[in-house]
């Protein structure tokens, strides 16, 4: 039997997290770049999700993905970073069902990417913009940063994330503390 490769942490985020779509492309905000770029220094793998219930999987769209992923991509490496992975709902061609939860489908792209890039869910990071991405995180296991300011105030039917953090600058900082204390706890 072959050896399969050891886990290895992540950090997975919901796309918009990153910057800007446009409409032929992507703007990507200069604190996501220097975060994915430090996480990546760090050994952590970093994966994009982009769950979109709603949006047709047409031709179009599927050009428009691949100019906005080409942008993402770009400006990354522009920083020493890179993506490896991202991971859409719907994918091109695939039927969308309407009546499956949003919080279920960022279940299963965390899923697909941990089983995909061998990620170790226990020691990752999904960082979330919407409630949805928060519970769907809850679901598949994996430690949830909650980003934005009003993430505090959050509904009492929504799970709570394990950290809330202004901006990825700030969850960046947070995560790699945590990191630095859980490495001294080894010691």
């Amino acid at each position: 039997m072959a050896n399969r490769p050891l886990l290895r942490p992540a950090i997975l985020m919901e796309r918009c997290l990153l910057g800007v779509p446009q409409p032929e492309g992507f703007s990507v905000r200069r604190p996501a770049l220097l975060a994915v770029s430090e996480w990546k220094r760090v050994g952590y793998l970093c994966v994009a999700l982009d769950c979109q219930p709603g949006r047709v999987s047409d031709g179009r769209a599927t050009r428009v993905e691949a100019a906005r992923q080409r942008a993402i991509d770009v400006a990354l490496r522009g920083f020493g970073g890179s993506l490896d992975g991202t991971f859409v709902y719907p994918r091109p061609g695939e039927e969308v069902d309407d009546d499956v939860p949003r919080r279920s489908l960022f279940t299963r792209l965390v899923l697909e990417a941990a089983n995909e890039l061998r990620i170790d869910l226990a020691r990752s990071w999904l960082l979330a913009a919407s409630d949805d991405a928060i519970a769907g995180a809850r679901i598949a296991g994996i430690p949830c940063c909650a980003i934005g300011d009003d993430r505090d105030r959050a509904p009492d039917d929504v799970p709570r994330a394990d950290a809330t953090c202004a901006d990825l600058g700030s969850a960046r900082a947070m995560i790699e503390a945590r990191r630095a204390r859980a490495v001294e706890r080894a010691r």
